[in-house]
């Protein structure tokens, strides 16, 4: 294992650096329309895994996929439109692009990297169950849960991911020099 460590100007100026630089590389990716099958893939795999949990419940439920989008029904009801900013590949990338720009081993960035996008995709799902149910019958509390709600707890859990593995793991220790 590495034991060198980075002074703290040093090791800012390189993460902010490495941070752009990912950001940039994300922002071109989307712009020439590389990730558009990457968008559709996740889209579609959210909307059957949702179906899959919500039927379940209910036999009386369906996804359409419709371009970029999946529009999802709970029993007779539209109750959801899954589109690229609702899939999770934002938050799994942004999760991604931290580990890869914090100093630390592959082995420990591949773990948490495979470990912390599976909980991800998950927690997207059942955000997406609980917003269609949460639409057919309390649409008075849907949209605020759909702002906040969820979006609040999949950044906590980033969060704490990220944490747990900057000070088990990276190079970068949190003790003052």
């Amino acid at each position: 294992m590495e034991t060198a460590q980075k002074t703290k100007p040093t090791f800012i100026r390189d993460f902010v650096l490495k941070a752009l630089v990912l950001y940039a590389i994300w922002l071109a990716a989307e712009s020439f329309g590389f990730t558009k099958p990457i968008h559709g893939v996740l889209t579609e795999f959210t909307a059957w895994s949702s179906v899959k949990i919500m039927g379940l419940f209910t036999a009386d439920t369906s996804y359409y996929f419709r371009g970029t989008q999946c529009l999802l029904q709970f029993g007779s009801m539209n109750t959801l439109l899954i589109d690229n900013p609702c899939n999770g590949l934002t938050i799994m990338l942004l999760y991604i692009g931290f580990l890869v720009a914090y100093p630390g081993t592959w082995k420990s960035k591949l773990i948490f990297i495979s470990f912390g996008t599976v909980l991800v995709y998950l927690m997207n799902v059942v955000r997406v169950v609980f917003l269609s149910v949460n639409f057919a019958y309390h649409q008075v509390s849907f949209e605020f849960n759909h702002k906040y709600t969820f979006t609040f707890a999949v950044y906590v859990v980033v969060f704490l991911l990220w944490v747990t593995w900057a000070n088990k793991y990276s190079l970068v220790r949190t003790v003052n020099q």
